[in-house]
């Protein structure tokens, strides 16, 4: 039996903000409600099912792979991007740029891509020597051995959405933060199955 076909404009892009509410919202330029999609839409993703709490059941891996991702989405939206196909590790090199608890990684952006992003979506696995850990105390990045602490990772993309969003809801609309992330909003609702709605 075929599941029962949602209208478009009823898909949720998160918990309590369907299609037709992100339009809603978009077409009368409301601010605060989409910062709340976004913070909503990141954590359910993304955050959520990886608490930063020390637990023994987390996984390194896992984290980084999430950790990739977020970066990947995140990045569309400062950029407006559509999909972040055919970005390599450019993606990576500004997000490491631009995010000052991830600055120590800015200078390995591509070896960090290569081995971290692409090693664990394509063979399941880090290559080139780059090891995931959680140890406390340790650094973010040791240049030296190719360990990245997992646990810091999470939570510099934690504080980094809290304070992007923060940033939204101070900008105006329609100024140099608020475009790509109208551009990108619209995009995803278009994947619903609306086609590209514009004002």
């Amino acid at each position: 039996m075929r599941p029962k076909k949602i209208p478009p404009k009823e898909f949720e892009l998160a918990k309590g903000f369907t299609v037709e509410k992100c339009l809603e919202h978009l077409d009368k330029k409301e601010r605060e409600p989409l910062v709340n999609l976004i913070h909503t839409r990141f954590t359910e993703r993304f955050l959520a099912p990886l608490p930063i709490k020390p637990a023994e059941n987390k996984s390194g891996f896992v984290m980084m792979a999430i950790g990739c991702l977020m970066i990947e989405s995140l990045q569309a939206f400062r950029k407006g991007d559509e999909e972040t196909k055919g970005h390599h590790d450019e993606c990576f090199r500004d997000f490491f740029r631009e995010v000052e608890a991830l600055n120590p990684l800015y200078p390995y952006a591509g070896d960090f891509y290569k081995n971290v992003r692409c090693g664990i979506l394509h063979q399941a696995e880090t290559t080139g020597g780059w090891r995931i850990r959680r140890d406390s105390g340790a650094l973010l990045f040791d240049p030296e051995t190719a360990v990245i602490n997992a646990n810091l990772f999470l939570k510099a993309l934690t504080d980094y959405l809290d304070k992007y969003c923060d940033d939204l809801k101070k900008a105006e609309w329609g100024k140099e933060l608020w475009k790509p992330v109208e551009k990108k909003l619209r995009h995803i609702c278009a994947h619903c199955g609306t086609g590209y709605v514009t004002r």
